[in-house]
């Protein structure tokens, strides 16, 4: 029985409507058959038989009185002969003249035998009255039949093949009219209603990613608003403590070298203003960049990316490492987006390090994971766990700069991918990037 269910659930629209309309013509033809036979059965059996008559017994008193009487009469098939009470003791023939006058006891009386050719003008009045009815019904309850078919098909096909399909794709919309996208569908079905459901669901889930994708977007932005805050507060300060001590200082003769100090570090620090305004124009410029990730054999890309990273660890007076590119690496990628992020990485690492920066590529789990490090001092404990966001936050211990990881992060988001920080065992910083395959 489940499966008979389960196979008109997978039937399309046009099949099913198809196989419910024929089933219901099947139904409505056999039971206006059988109406039409028995109305008509029922008919028959209020007329009179073919074969019987009607004897007409009309008696003229000798008071004058008349009274005439009519009487069916079976008929004796074999002798065509009715013996009939009333009759004259040596029966009746059809084929004899019977219609001359006859003595009885204070009457004449008159015999004459019609054959029952049209019996319904003999009827009573309620079995005339039963034969019209039936005769109706012969015409009437097939169109009934027809009418009431085409209700209970119309109906029995809504629901139980538009109704709960219809339901949930309301339920969905009032959802999404409601901006929840935590929710499913809930049919599953393989025709044509069953696969808009499937659709409806897998833009929601599209929805949905994308929904949790700006939202993080957003806190993103908000961290990095936060960071900026914070960091711009640094050179400001600097800005201002020395725009008071020029101020104070005006007035005494000898202070050329201490203002000539004081006009390195105010360059310093708007350098260091400069740097920030950029690196915020080029993150805004960044979420607005359109990628396209694409299947992309990373053992044979990032060769060709070896040399020029070489370069940026060269012009620092590093050296650049990378392994492991041999083989097949597949993941999703955009070649001009993932060059950005290495490019990154690569510079921040031999800005910090002491010897060498390397990068590795290698399969993990269900993605392809890339990983740079170098042999520096690493990142401070309060960005791995957490407690300082280091997406724009310069450490002055460290020095590791992170308007370049913010960048990346950024990047990584729009390929679908996600980027990790934490110490090396042998010592440095170490980033890696998980690429999806």
């Amino acid at each position: 029985m489940e499966s008979i269910r389960v196979k008109w659930r997978n039937l399309s629209l046009r099949r099913a409507f198809a196989l419910a309309v024929f089933a219901t013509t099947g139904v409505v033809a056999l039971l206006s058959v059988a109406t039409i036979s028995g109305c008509m059965r029922g008919r028959e059996y209020l007329l009179p038989d073919p074969e019987s008559a009607y004897l007409t017994v009309e008696k003229v008193y000798d008071d004058g009185t008349e009274v005439t009487e009519v009487i069916r009469i079976s008929m004796d098939a074999k002798h065509q002969k009715a013996s009939v009470k009333n009759a004259p003791s040596d029966g009746i023939y059809i084929g004899e003249e019977i219609s001359g006058l006859r003595q009885e006891q204070g009457a004449m009386v008159n015999y004459s035998i019609t054959k029952a050719e049209s019996g319904y003008d003999y009827l009573t009045p309620k079995r005339k009255m039963a034969y019209q009815a039936l005769g109706a019904g012969i015409i009437i309850l097939p169109a009934v039949y027809a009418v009431l078919g085409v209700l209970v098909c119309a109906f029995w096909f809504y629901r139980h093949k538009l109704s709960l399909p219809i339901e949930r794709l309301e339920y969905s919309i009032g959802q999404i009219r409601q901006r929840n996208l935590d929710f499913e569908v809930g049919f599953s079905g393989e025709d044509e209603l069953g696969q808009v459901c499937a659709s409806f669901e897998e833009m929601r889930e599209i929805l949905y990613e994308n929904n949790q994708s700006l939202w993080n977007m957003l806190e993103e932005r908000k961290r990095l608003q936060a960071s900026v805050a914070h960091d711009l507060r640094n050179p400001i300060t600097i800005i201002q403590t020395y725009a008071e001590y020029l101020k104070l200082s005006m007035s005494q003769v000898d202070f050329e070298e201490e203002l000539v100090g004081m006009v390195d570090n105010l360059q310093i620090a708007a350098g260091r203003l400069e740097r920030y305004t950029d690196s915020i124009g080029d993150i805004s410029r960044l979420e607005e960049m359109e990628v396209e990730p694409m299947l992309t054999n990373l053992a044979e890309v990032l060769p060709d990316m070896e040399e020029e990273l070489g370069v940026l660890a060269k012009k620092e007076q590093k050296k650049f490492i990378a392994g492991n590119l041999a083989g097949e690496a597949w993941g999703m990628a955009d070649v001009p987006a993932l060059y950005r992020i290495l490019e990154n990485l690569v510079a921040n690492a031999s800005r910090y390090a002491r010897e060498t920066v390397r990068m590795n590529c290698m399969a993990e789990g269900s993605g392809i994971a890339i990983r740079v490090w170098d042999d520096g001092p690493g990142f401070p404990q309060k960005v791995l766990s957490g407690r300082r966001t280091y997406f724009t936050t310069a450490d002055q211990e460290s020095g590791h700069m992170g308007m370049g990881l913010a960048i990346c992060r950024i990047l990584c988001q729009k390929l679908g991918g996600r980027m990790e920080l934490r110490n090396h065992a042998g010592g440095g910083a170490e980033v890696t990037i998980i690429l999806k395959t």
